[in-house]
């Protein structure tokens, strides 16, 4: 079962630890994937009308649907930034 964060899997698909060991609790934060138009209009140090008024004129990039959500990927956005400087 894939979600919207990322996640520290094993081949075997179960979660593991700091230790590798399955089950083991990990204290560390995990990225997200996905985040919504707020989140991402914040990253880009923009507001978020601004941001808005971008996307829909394609000089940012596109969301996803997901279960209804419009999201973006977070790679999308550092991608963005990466060949805009």
């Amino acid at each position: 079962m894939s979600t919207l964060y990322g996640n520290a899997q094993s081949p075997e698909g179960l979660s593991t630890g700091s230790n590798g060991a399955p089950g083991a609790a990990t204290k560390q934060p995990q990225e997200k994937l996905l985040i919504p138009a707020a989140q991402a209009a914040e990253m880009l140090s923009m507001g978020r009308s601004t941001f808005w008024n971008k996307v829909k004129l394609h000089q940012l990039p596109q969301p996803v649907k997901v279960a209804g959500l419009t999201r973006w990927r977070v790679a999308d956005l550092r991608r963005f930034v990466e060949i805009a400087v």
